[in-house]
Formats: C-alpha cells, structure tokens, sequence
C-alpha cells in the first residue's frame, strides 16, 4: 500500500477579478532539481506566484476553526482535503488549492520528475512505477486503502501558539515507510538529515 502526500497542479484559479495560474510545487521543477543526498529530495524557493502567495497567507484559517482545536500549549493541527469538504471556513483560494492538491495529475508529475530514482531505489522499480501510473487513486479521509491502493492528501498545518517552555511537536524522525512523498509550503525550513545505518528507533 502507498500514500502519497503532495500539492497542487497547473490550473486556472480565480482570485479577485483576475484569472490567475496557479503554480504547482512541482510545475517549474525537472530531475535536475533533485539532490540526491542524503536521499532523493528537492528545497526550491518561490515556487508560488507571489500574488497567489500572499492570497494564501491572508486567507489562512484562523487556528480556533481547524479540526479537533483543543486550545493547549504547541499542538499541530491539520485541516485535510476530506475536513473542507465538511465546513465552510475555507476561502475560495485555499478551496481550489487544497482540491489541486489532490489531484491525480500531481501524482503523474512526480513521478515524470523522481521516475529514474524511483526505478533504481525500489526493488521492482520498473514494475513499481508501472503499477503507480496505471493504479486507482483515491482520497486520504474519503477512500480506503482496503480498494484504493493510492491515497493522496493535501492539508493546511499549523500549531498552536507555544504558551510553555519552548518544545517542538516532534524531532527527528523517518515518516512512514508507506509514505511515497511528502511536500510542504513554508516560510521556514528545517533539516534534512541522514538515518545512521544501525541505529534504534526510539519511538514507534
């Protein structure tokens, strides 16, 4: 089973009076953007048209509306695809992002970008990647993985504001095994470090 975590694909967005592109993460990016070390990823800055940008930002949801708000000290939210489709405190702009970034178009970007790294890190990459481009795709939080083998996801992530003594939602850690790629937007950055051969894991 595979869950794809991603963003958004090339299309027409309406913001204001004006037809804009909306810029996918992925749009402007080829496997010469890819560094290999310590494991196959891609940092790249500006990758959203800065009007686009700034709409996203002040159309953020407020932290009380997300899912499960709990009002404690440093505590990650997330508002999925599958909690919009249940609410109305999205904007139109976040609206058509979030559906964009669940597209199955997305998927076959990603994999036209990682395809050679993909063949030479899985065992069966060819039959690998032939099965992801031909498999059915479906939503995290709508479909199962009990018929849907491909789940993709997109979602606004934030935490609450930290009221205590500095701490962070979580260190360093590998995200699951499942997980064929993971993507985010941010105004930060953190690192991007190399699993020791050996090592324990500390937490499941």
């Amino acid at each position: 089973m595979v869950k794809f975590l991603g963003a958004a694909f090339l299309n027409h967005l309406h913001i204001g009076t004006q037809n804009q592109l909306m810029i996918s993460l992925l749009a402007n990016l080829t496997e010469h953007d890819i560094v290999d070390y310590p494991f196959p990823h891609i940092v790249k800055r500006n990758v959203l048209d800065k009007e686009l940008f700034n709409d996203l930002i002040n159309n953020f949801p407020k932290i009380e509306n997300f899912p499960g708000f709990p009002n404690k000290s440093n505590i990650r939210l997330s508002f999925r695809y599958s909690n919009y489709l249940q609410s109305n405190v999205v904007s139109p702009t976040w609206e058509q992002f979030l559906k964009r970034n669940s597209d199955p178009e997305y998927l076959k970007h990603f994999l036209r970008v990682f395809e050679r790294h993909i063949k030479l890190s899985h065992p069966h990459g060819h039959q690998f990647l032939k099965f992801l481009q031909h498999t059915k795709i479906g939503i995290q939080g709508i479909d199962s993985f009990s018929d849907t083998p491909i789940l993709l996801q997109s979602s606004i992530d934030a935490n609450t504001p930290n009221l205590n003594e500095p701490s962070s939602v979580r260190g360093p850690h590998l995200d699951k095994a499942r997980s064929l790629w993971v993507g985010f937007l941010t105004e930060g950055w953190g690192r991007i470090k190399r699993w020791r051969f050996g090592a324990l894991r500390t937490s499941p």
